[in-house]
């Protein structure tokens, strides 16, 4: 191998390398597209990670070491999700008999840095946690370095033709967790509840959008309960996602920690 070769594929393998471990950027959606949503039993479904805006954005890639779980879960109970490091579509779920599968992506803690304050006040705003404005202003007196640990859950939900009908409602246990209380695969209208550790969180801005038209957004708070629900004229895969932050104390890995949750799946056409 020649030296220029040697030096190229030296670069490449670090490119590499960085794409799979370096952590993807905050203030961003993350969620699952399997290849199918709606898949027969028997079947193997790739699943592609997604770090962007809109259903637009970056691959992500295998790499165990940037996730505390993921898993699929379905009538025959919970598995990992099959991949290898650096693997794009990242890992494969088995579909072993009818019924609705979930999903699940639940990300490692990661840290971002916004060095104006202009900019994380427009991230507050972009997602719905205006409230919070007072006091990162007062705090970091309008200025400086925002140091924000964020962590992901992540939730696909695919369903067989003979899955339609069967529950969709389980809770994880993400620290933030979009669940479902009605089967997006049959019920015209989508029932969900947010849950933040275990308990419901209220007015959380809780965002809904098709992949056909992700500008048009619906876009709801949750209620004492944590619940929302969003009536979805069109069918097609959309993406649900919320967004809640608390303030950290002083003098530990950040000021602030904001959980990010999603959900994907393909309602039926209207």
């Amino acid at each position: 191998m020649s030296i220029r070769g040697a030096q190229c594929k030296g670069f490449c393998f670090a490119f590499l390398a960085f794409a799979i471990l370096a952590p993807h950027a905050g203030a961003h959606d993350f969620w699952i597209e399997p290849q199918a949503f709606r898949p027969r039993p028997g079947a193997k479904v790739p699943l592609k990670l997604h770090v962007g805006n809109d259903f637009k954005g970056d691959a992500a890639l295998f790499n165990p070491e940037q996730f505390n779980r993921y898993i699929y879960a379905g009538p025959a109970g919970e598995h990992p999700v099959a991949g290898q490091l650096g693997d794009d579509p990242a890992g494969t779920v088995a579909i072993d008999r009818p019924g609705v599968y979930a999903v699940i992506y639940d990300s490692k803690k990661f840290d971002v840095t916004f060095d104006d304050f202009n900019k994380f006040q427009d991230y507050l705003k972009d997602e719905g946690l205006e409230k919070h404005l007072a006091f990162a202003k007062a705090r970091m007196g309008g200025g400086g370095k925002i140091t924000e640990v964020y962590s992901r859950c992540a939730k696909a939900l695919l369903a067989t033709p003979e899955g339609d009908a069967a529950p969709a409602a389980h809770d994880f246990h993400c620290a933030l967790e979009l669940i479902a209380e009605s089967n997006p695969y049959r019920d015209p209208e989508l029932k969900l509840r947010l849950l933040f550790k275990g308990a419901p969180v209220a007015d959380v801005l809780v965002v809904a959008f098709s992949k056909t038209d992700p500008t048009t957004k619906l876009r709801a708070r949750t209620d004492k309960d944590g619940r929302v629900s969003f009536k979805l004229a069109k069918g097609g895969v959309w993406l649900v996602k919320a967004v809640h932050m608390q303030l950290m104390a002083r003098f530990v890995r950040g000021d602030w920690e904001s959980f990010w949750a999603s959900l994907t799946f393909e309602a039926p056409q209207r």
